[in-house]
């Protein structure tokens, strides 16, 4: 009995933080439509929801590496080459991210045309740019599976200063679909770059240990 309750701690510790990190990158994903519904008219929430599916083409195209990188970073021999499944799925990740951004941001107009429809023409000149917030997602969820394949939970509280900044953000000012994606852009950019400062001070004192 003893072992069975250890055995069941030790799996709740375990799901929690997993838990959390799908919640949180679910919200992600999900939080600038809730928004822009309640502030915006169904027609721009309707080319809003047009433009997202568009954009979410950058994270499909990725999302399947991300999944591979996760069990092999779990069952790596030390942490240089979890390190080293971590670099080589971030390398892909740029490898398949950037052309597909490289399209949106130079040819907007010929991709709305040819994935949806002339009808959604207006919103071309936002695709890149939530097209790039998108790449920053697939980069968080990239390092967000990496501490979790390590059974890190010091990465959540980024994770959730995100989501509240977007909040803030977005609320405070959305004259425009374009404010949006600028506060989306800035968020996510945000909780990169703490995830990647957290991640270089846990390499650097795993090599200053060593």
């Amino acid at each position: 009995e003893v072992l069975e309750k250890a055995e069941v701690v030790k799996m709740a510790r375990y799901f929690l933080p997993v838990f959390l990190t799908i919640l949180l990158l679910g919200l992600f994903l999900q939080l600038d439509m809730i928004l822009v519904k309640r502030f915006f008219d169904p027609e721009t929430a309707g080319d809003y929801g047009a433009l997202v599916l568009l954009a979410r083409i950058v994270f499909f195209l990725v999302s399947p590496i991300i999944a591979v990188m996760f069990p092999l970073s779990a069952g790596a021999e030390n942490l240089i080459q979890a390190q080293g499944f971590l670099k080589k799925t971030l390398l892909a990740t740029l490898f398949l991210s950037l052309p597909v951004l490289f399209f949106y941001f130079l040819f907007p107009e010929i991709v709305i045309k040819i994935l949806i429809s002339d009808k959604f023409i207006q919103i071309s000149p936002f695709l890149g740019w939530l097209g790039l917030a998108i790449f920053f997602y697939g980069l968080v969820q990239v390092f967000s599976q990496y501490f979790l394949s390590l059974g890190k939970k010091n990465f959540l509280p980024i994770l959730m200063g995100g989501l509240l900044l977007e909040t803030i953000l977005i609320s405070w000012r959305h004259e425009s679909l374009g404010q949006v994606i600028g506060a989306i852009n800035l968020a996510m950019a945000l909780t990169l770059a703490g995830l990647l400062v957290l991640y270089l001070k846990s390499a650097k004192g795993k090599i200053c240990q060593n």
